[in-house]
């Protein structure tokens, strides 16, 4: 079964997630996301009944910042998710170089696609399976300079 889950910036500061004990890395927290007035990432569900429903944490986040988890992992083993900023190999027979991109849903074609940001302005992108190997060096939200890297 695909594995389901998404990562987002918490509203919470992280001293107040190290508080509460919520695992996150620099503020980010993954897990199940619900979708309502509040977005927010919950942990897995301790309980459950007719009644209620009872999850390991729940964390409310910054909405823009969410993004689906893309069942492919970098050099490195780490998982990647929409709106990471990659360095990558991809299989084309134009490009023979790493290059910086980010990685996004394209609805029209239904899936994940890697945008090179040196072809951006083109309206170039490859499907995720493309990539050969990469690795994650960022995401938009945090690190949005790196994109200016590779134009």
């Amino acid at each position: 079964m695909k594995e389901n889950k998404f990562r987002g910036k918490a509203v919470l500061s992280i001293e107040k997630l190290e508080e509460l004990g919520i695992k996150h890395e620099n503020g980010w927290i993954i897990g199940n996301f619900i979708n309502s007035n509040k977005p927010l990432i919950t942990g897995g569900i301790l309980d459950i009944s007719e009644e209620y429903l009872a999850p390991e944490f729940w964390v409310e986040v910054i909405p823009e910042t969410v993004g689906q988890y893309i069942v492919k992992k970098d050099n490195l083993k780490r998982e990647i998710f929409e709106d990471d900023i990659v360095e990558a190999y991809v299989f084309d027979s134009e490009n023979k170089e790493k290059t910086i991109g980010k990685i996004g849903f394209n609805e029209g074609r239904g899936g994940y696609i890697f945008t090179p940001v040196k072809y951006e302005s083109k309206n170039l992108y490859y499907p995720v399976f493309a990539i050969i190997s990469c690795d994650v060096i960022g995401n938009i939200h945090d690190t949005p300079g790196l994109l200016k890297i590779g134009s």
